[in-house]
């Protein structure tokens, strides 16, 4: 009866993926993603362990790194965006395993033009960025804990954007199922310390619930 209730909960839980900032906010470069490996599991990379690109995602993922890791993704896209994400980490003797990374978007140059659509030779570039530091340990035999700290940095010609964000996540590894693991990850809680020109945009924040089994191969 415990595993049919706790299988209940699972799939009542699993649906749940919620975009809590409705309409848009700013910052939405943190929703990218830039792993091929992640991209191709969707929010189930959420459960995932032993990748550190799971950081991104779950920062209790850091947890079940290795000693030390390293991984770095970029991506071109249309139009000459290029944007990409690169993440160190190792382990702290007695503290736990600990993270730095930086998350970039770079959307290329323009060409400027007046109210009349007419060029005037000038351009102007934009990007976003950000660097996080992430700290993770186990909490007790089943469950694993994360957190990471974002500073981020936005700009458009001569107007930047800047706020602070945590991430935080939770792993629950199922004792009666094998390789059975629950990741609940909330992401993007923070504020904005600067604006573009006078209204602060908001983070876009989100809470994502997923399990996944792993097999040998995974």
């Amino acid at each position: 009866m415990n595993k049919f209730w706790v299988y209940l909960l699972v799939m009542l839980v699993l649906p749940l993926s919620t975009q809590a900032s409705e309409g848009t906010s700013g910052f939405e470069f943190l929703r990218t993603d830039y792993s091929p490996r992640a991209s191709s599991m969707g929010r189930a990379f959420v459960a995932m362990r032993g990748d550190l690109n799971g950081l991104y995602h779950n920062p209790s993922a850091l947890a079940f790194t290795d000693q030390r890791q390293f991984v770095f993704n970029y991506m071109d896209y249309l139009i000459d965006f290029g944007g990409g994400f690169a993440a160190y980490s190792q382990r702290l003797p007695d503290l736990g395993q600990v993270s730095a990374s930086v998350t970039w978007l770079n959307y290329g140059d323009f060409d400027e033009t007046n109210e009349f659509a007419q060029q005037t030779g000038r351009t102007y570039g934009a990007y976003d960025l950000a660097f996080a530091l992430s700290y993770a340990d186990e909490l007790e035999t089943y469950f694993s804990y994360g957190i990471t700290f974002k500073y981020v940095h936005s700009k458009i010609d001569l107007y930047t954007a800047s706020a602070i964000a945590f991430d935080f996540g939770l792993m629950y590894a199922v004792p009666f199922e094998d390789n059975l693991y629950i990741g609940i990850a909330l992401l993007n809680v923070g504020k904005s310390t600067s604006a573009f020109i006078e209204t602060k945009e908001s983070l876009p924040l989100s809470l994502t619930i997923s399990l996944i089994v792993f097999s040998e191969r995974t």
